[in-house]
């Protein structure tokens, strides 16, 4: 069974694509943040991170990171 997609005002969502093998690592990286986002996947390679407004360009600057890094591909 997949959990629901967050969903709500005041949440922004981000797609980005992983390989399978680094979505524990992307899960850890987030908890590390202090859980600047949800992660939502449906075991694809494309996930789904969920954050408040607030956290905006906190997790765009991660995102980017982890782009730089070749761990992720963000889908714009």
């Amino acid at each position: 069974m997949v959990a629901p997609r967050p969903s709500g005002a005041g949440l922004v969502e981000r797609r980005v694509l992983i390989a399978r093998e680094q979505v524990a690592f992307l899960r850890y990286v987030l908890e590390g943040h202090d859980g600047v986002a949800l992660m939502h996947g449906d075991g694809s390679g494309a996930v789904s991170l969920f954050a408040p407004e607030s956290q905006r360009a906190t997790l765009d600057a991660l995102i980017a990171d982890l782009e730089a890094e070749g761990l992720i591909v963000h889908m714009r």
